[in-house]
């Protein structure tokens, strides 16, 4: 946890407060994907060369979505004034969103029934947890 010190999004202040919270949350998002790359990177290499079973990488790949709507949402509040798990939430639902509109571009036939919206309906909760952490971490 101490890197989560050193993130500063302060930079991503403006005169006015709408702009700053915008560039905050793009900045969180950022930040969790940059995270989540590291994270696959190293399951990827888990599997390959360890006797990792590859039936969990499914399971495994969730995991590492949750911690990074997790991060979003730190990363979304820690500056915010005020209602931090409402940052953190909608941080991790444009995560989410993102994340799903990537892979549809990548892999045509995304999903966007009942499952995608309890993915977004998680990523929202794990946001909004985070974005309580996060809040109360900028204090």
């Amino acid at each position: 946890m101490i890197f989560l010190k050193k993130l500063d999004f302060s930079n991503a202040s403006d005169t006015k407060g709408g702009v700053s919270r915008v560039k905050s949350t793009f900045a969180a998002v950022g930040a969790a994907y940059l995270i989540s790359l590291v994270l696959l990177l190293i399951l990827a290499l888990i599997v390959t060369y360890t006797s990792f079973n590859e039936d969990w990488a499914n399971t495994a790949v969730g995991i590492i979505g949750g911690i990074a709507a997790l991060v979003t949402g730190i990363f979304a509040a820690k500056n915010a004034q005020s209602r931090g798990y409402l940052h953190g939430g909608l941080a991790a639902v444009i995560y989410r969103l993102l994340l799903t509109c990537i892979g549809d571009l990548i892999y045509t036939g995304a999903d966007f029934g009942m499952k995608f919206f309890l993915s977004l309906l998680i990523a929202f909760i794990l946001g909004a947890v985070g974005g309580i952490i996060g809040i109360n971490m900028g204090k």
